[in-house]
């Protein structure tokens, strides 16, 4: 359902892929975890397998630059975490608030990553964490450093047990 809502509703063509394909997945699994359709042994794997799979990509290609790579996984894995880091510093009692602002305060034609920066920018938490959220998606040199660091400021596991 939340592919749907996102491909059909709300998709920004001019978006980095990871923009749309990582908060779907995302969703999705918060989604599987909240009605208890998986156990969070099998949430905790994946999130951790995604994490990985990120890393190994970022050794190679900033995030808006894995689109029509052999890096386009990163797209799923790195957008995902993402969203995670950022959904959890945003709200850390709600994991869905952060994306249901995003959709509201983005026009009909979808969110762009203007609107994804302009979010983080309203929070104090998230704000902190900017610098490494633009060197993550646009710089080859530095995206697996920010990435860490990104991520770094919580333990990406231990936010759902």
């Amino acid at each position: 359902m939340r592919y749907l809502w996102l491909s059909v509703f709300l998709y920004n063509s001019s978006a980095p892929s990871w923009l749309y394909e990582g908060s779907a997945d995302y969703l999705a699994y918060e989604a599987l975890l909240s009605l208890q359709s998986i156990p969070q042994s099998h949430y905790d794997f994946f999130l951790s397998t995604q994490y990985e799979e990120c890393e190994s990509a970022l050794k190679q290609k900033a995030l808006n630059n894995v689109d029509n790579t052999e890096y386009f996984f990163a797209a799923y894995s790195c957008g995902r975490i993402i969203f995670h880091a950022m959904s959890y510093q945003f709200n850390e009692n709600d994991q869905f608030d952060f994306w249901n602002k995003l959709v509201r305060s983005s026009p009909v034609s979808g969110y762009s990553i203007e609107e994804f920066k302009n979010l983080i920018t309203t929070n104090s938490k998230t704000n902190k964490l900017y610098d490494d959220f633009k060197k993550v998606t646009t710089s080859e040199q530095y995206a697996l450093g920010a990435f860490r660091m990104l991520v770094g400021s919580i333990d990406i596991i231990s936010t759902k047990k």
